[in-house]
């Protein structure tokens, strides 16, 4: 790969009011492979990033194998509709 074909980043900081009125212009240098960290008060408090697809591959599977994990656990059983309609208003005053 020369020199030409890599694609340089950058990091910026900026704070949260300037982030706010400029956040179109943000959006567009992170779509360009910027980082950008958004600071309040000097703290970070937000990293806008490019996407990353593979990162965000393993986060979905995770979470897909949480709630298969979850769902086995539940218990199933029959409701007549009254008795999910009555559920649906328990503890509403009237």
């Amino acid at each position: 790969m020369d020199g030409q074909d890599k694609k340089v980043r950058t990091l910026r900081y900026v704070h949260a009011a300037e982030a706010e009125d400029r956040l179109l212009e943000l959006l567009r240098c992170v779509e360009k492979g910027d980082t950008i960290v958004i600071t309040r008060h000097g703290k970070k408090v937000a990293h806008l990033t490019p996407p990353d697809e593979e990162r965000e591959r393993e986060l979905r599977k995770e979470v897909g194998e949480e709630l298969m994990r979850r769902r086995a656990t539940w218990k199933m059983t029959k409701m007549t509709t009254q008795e999910i309609l009555d559920l649906r208003h328990e503890g509403h005053r009237f």
